[in-house]
């Protein structure tokens, strides 16, 4: 089997990638299920004073294996991603959580109830077991409110990345330790060495994600080759991978991929890990890029990045690439800002390979001076391959703009459709508030849901 087989997404009508999420859903489905079912055979009801009890214990014996999973979700398994996407598995990891979060909070006032005991909710005299499980419960319930309105509070990405990590480090053990102690069913050797293994699965996707990989990814770091300024706040970074064989060779991607880039560049630079499209063509198998815009903490220093910095780099992810859909043959390209990079990468892929499809480009930027790859983009459109039309719509223009004015509206795309916008294909890429704003509208002008492709990242 090569590698390329094991990174490559399959397209949307592949019947190998239907199997596959069917059995990955089964798998993770069976796991989650596994508790229960092994504790009801081995020791049915009798430990259980009363269906509500009875459901308290239901509810742990599930939330473990959901958390057990969590860090097999967020590992960024290759065989995953080309079924699923990232981003999908990544919203998955964020829904699955607040639902072992309900479970595990729902838990001890359910025994409570079934049995009558109260005290066990408030009281601190307690078991040092029961109080382990509270202490668990308690930091769960703050990662949670973290995860949902980090944001709002104001706490950075890495911050709250850091401080993610630290609670998920402790909550698994914590849960999995009261467990051991206070669940009767767990008595039971093989229900105990159910457990076990849980925990082992949850570890070692823990250690393969935050230790292993980094270190691997750091020994086989990528070489900066050069940083190109694309407008005021925006530069691309070009990178080469190191020499194989005499020779030097980037890896394979499909247009709109993306990347995770770790930049190791010292001079007391930050070094952190963040997710960024492959702006550059697949066909540019010696070096690829990705082009960034100054907009946090992090990003603000890209500018600084210089020629013989290293990068550390994981990648490809993402199914957000017109590859995936061979039959689809006209493209409606929304960007914003700077969400255009998956685009050009699809755009640049099409002039590569000779593609004639008709393309449609509606490119949204707040003034004149943010937009990006302009003067290609001019190139692109002159040259015919694709068959590209450059639609610039400009929130704050001048008074000179002769172009098109205010924000990208279903109006707009109807009138540049000529009237027929459900017979396109559309590629969505921007802002979070733009994407909640068009794909509605899309599906409000007759456009097929299976038509519109965007990928989202708001974690």
């Amino acid at each position: 089997m090569s590698l390329m087989w094991i990174h490559t997404p399959l397209s949307d009508k592949s019947p190998a990638r239907s199997a596959l999420a069917v059995l990955l859903l089964l798998i993770y489905g069976f796991i989650v299920v596994l508790p229960v079912l092994a504790a009801f055979l081995i020791s049915p009801i009798e430990y259980s004073p009363g269906l509500i009890y009875l459901l308290g214990q239901v509810l742990a014996l599930t939330a473990v294996p959901v958390l057990a999973l969590q860090p097999v979700l967020s590992a960024r398994l290759k065989i995953a991603d080309r079924v699923f996407g990232l981003d999908r598995i990544y919203r998955f990891h964020k829904i699955m959580a607040q639902v072992a979060g309900v479970f595990i909070l729902i838990h001890p006032i359910l025994l409570a109830a079934g049995s009558g005991n109260w005290p066990l909710l408030f009281s601190l005299e307690q078991k040092w077991y029961i109080l382990t499980g509270k202490a668990a419960l308690f930091l769960a319930v703050i990662l949670i409110i973290s995860s949902l309105f980090h944001k709002a509070m104001k706490l950075g990405y890495e911050k709250w990345r850091w401080s993610h990590n630290l609670l998920a480090l402790l909550i698994l053990p914590g849960i999995v330790i009261h467990s051991l102690w206070a669940g009767v069913h767990l008595k039971n050797p093989a229900l105990f060495s159910i457990w076990i293994l849980l925990l082992a699965i949850a570890l070692l996707a823990y250690l393969y994600h935050k230790l292993i990989g980094p270190i691997v990814r750091k020994k086989r770091a990528f070489r900066v080759d050069a940083v190109h300024r694309e407008s005021h706040s925006v530069y691309t970074v070009e990178m080469t991978a190191r020499k194989a064989a005499g020779k030097t060779r980037s890896f394979e991607h499909l247009p709109g991929q993306f990347q995770f880039l770790t930049f190791y560049r010292g001079r007391g630079l930050p070094v952190e890990e963040h997710p960024f499209t492959i702006s550059s063509s697949p066909r540019e198998l010696d070096r690829h890029g990705s082009t960034i815009k100054e907009s946090g903490d992090f990003t603000s220093t890209i500018g600084l990045t210089r020629p013989s910095d290293r990068v550390a780099v994981q990648a490809p992810f993402g199914r957000f690439s017109y590859v995936l859909h061979p039959d689809e043959k006209e493209f409606v390209f929304i960007a914003g800002g700077i969400g255009i990079t998956p685009l050009m990468s699809m755009l640049r892929h099409m002039r590569d390979t000779g593609r004639t499809c008709r393309v449609l480009l509606l490119y949204g930027n707040k003034t004149e001076r943010d937009m990006v790859f302009r003067e290609e983009l001019e190139r692109m459109q002159a040259r015919g391959t694709p068959g590209l039309k450059v639609v610039h719509v400009l929130e704050q223009a001048g008074t000179r703009w002769p172009g098109e004015t205010g924000l990208i509206t279903p109006e707009l795309v109807r009138r540049k459709t000529s009237g027929r916008p459900q017979d396109w294909a559309y590629y969505v890429c921007g802002p979070s508030a733009m994407m909640k704003i068009i794909i509605p509208a899309l599906r409000e002008l007759g456009v097929s849901s299976r038509r519109i492709h965007s990928e989202r990242f708001s974690l």
